[in-house]
Formats: C-alpha cells, structure tokens, sequence
C-alpha cells in the first residue's frame, strides 16, 4: 500500500489541513497520560516510552517536560523529525520504515500510535507490539469505516478526488476487508497522503489486535473536529501483551 509523503506539508499547513487527535490535551489525558502513570506507578521511574509515526511529535510535546519519561519516535520522514526534534528536544528521533526496518525489541514500557494504523497496517501493529517490553502497555487508536459518525469524512474525501476502494488483509490466516481512500489522484496537496485504510467494523478491529498478539486492556472513544467533519470518531484501545 502506497504510503504518505507527510514531508512536503510545512508544520503549519500539516496543523491546518490534517486533523489529529495528536494536537489534543484532552485526548493526551483521557488516554496517554492515565496508561503513563500506571507504569510509573507499576514499573518505576524512568519509562521508555516509544510514538510508532510520531510525525512532527505533536502528542509528545505533552510530555516533553516530564523527566520520568524518555522519549523515542521514529517516522519515515526525515523532513518532519527534524522539526519533532524542535518541537521535544530531549526525544531521540529516528527514520524508520516499519514495513522494512525491525523495530528494537521489547525496548519500551510504553507505545503509542496516534493515527497511525492506516498505513501498512499489519506491520505497524506488529512494529509496536514486538517493541513492547513484557510487563508494558500501549495505545492505539482506529477511525471505524462503519460508524455513522466518520461518513462525512469519506464523503468528503471522495468529493475532492479521492478514489474509494476495497483492499484485502490477511493475519495469520484470517482475512479482513478494508476500506481504502487513495488520495494519489487528487490534483492538491493531499496527493501525498497516498493510500489510508480503515477496518469495516469494531470487531474487526479487536480481532486484528488479538491475532498481533495483543490483550486489549481498555478501550475508549474520542470525538475530534475537522474542517469537513464536527463528530470525527475514532477507537482508543490501551494494550499488553498478551
């Protein structure tokens, strides 16, 4: 599946044009924080905290000041680690196509990933539960295809040029059918945002976190605005392993 090319957006069209969860404190306290502090409170101070294609590092910058919390993110983007490093100078950084590279195994006691499992999807899951530690937890997000919720969203998106098409997923011998927008025949910007998949359903969902390996531990729902759509819903699971 064709992948994003997220460093042709300037940090401040990526906030104007891409709506994200990231840029949210609420977001940051309803989810991250709570599985933060449990760790610490369970594991002890430091943590290793891992952000699977952290992007410009919007969502780190919640914590780029707590010294309990040493921050790595990797991302296949050059372009926009250079400006995360800016955004959360005490984070490592690093290029990292997860469709190609190993990640380090069982390194972090904490991972998250936000927005992220719409590319290579399968993979991503995999890259961040084989960096888990044993005793660690993550959390992950989904935008739902079948929720009510999200159809302004695609609707929008096949309005401006975005291809709406079906695309096969195969885990561990169980297949999923996802819904695909491939925005590389938009005549804007947007063309590189590539190909983004989504799982038709919750239960897909679960059932593909369950054959990565994973224990949902909790999961939530978060509400964000974008310019196309007021009510964008997306699936927060916080993880082990399992």
């Amino acid at each position: 599946m064709k992948t994003s090319n997220f460093g042709v957006y300037r940090q401040d069209q990526y906030k104007k044009i891409i709506a994200s969860p990231s840029q949210s404190k609420l977001y940051f306290e309803k989810f991250h924080k709570p599985m933060i502090e449990q760790l610490i409170k369970k594991l002890g101070a430091p943590i290793k905290l891992l952000d699977v294609a952290c992007g410009f590092g919007h969502e780190l910058e919640f914590l780029k000041d707590d010294k309990r919390v040493l921050i790595t993110g990797v991302d296949i983007s050059k372009e926009v680690l250079s400006v995360a490093k800016e955004n959360v100078p005490n984070g490592i950084f690093k290029v990292v196509d997860v469709s190609k590279n190993r990640p380090q195994a069982n390194a972090f006691e904490a991972v998250i990933a936000v927005n992220a499992m719409i590319y290579c999807i399968d993979k991503m899951g995999v890259y961040a539960y084989d960096s888990l530690a044993g005793k660690g937890m993550a959390t992950v997000n989904f935008r739902d295809a079948k929720r009510a919720e999200n159809d302004p969203f695609f609707e929008d998106c096949i309005k401006k040029g975005c291809r709406d098409i079906t695309e096969p997923l195969e885990v561990k011998g169980k297949h999923f059918s996802l819904r695909v927008m491939d925005y590389t025949q938009r005549k804007d910007i947007n063309r590189n945002l590539g190909k983004q998949a989504y799982f038709q359903g919750r239960q897909d969902i679960e059932n593909f976190l369950t054959l990565v390996g994973f224990e949902i531990v909790s999961r939530g729902t978060y509400t964000y605005k974008s310019s196309e759509n007021k009510y964008n819903m997306t699936e927060v699971y916080t993880l082990k392993k399992g």
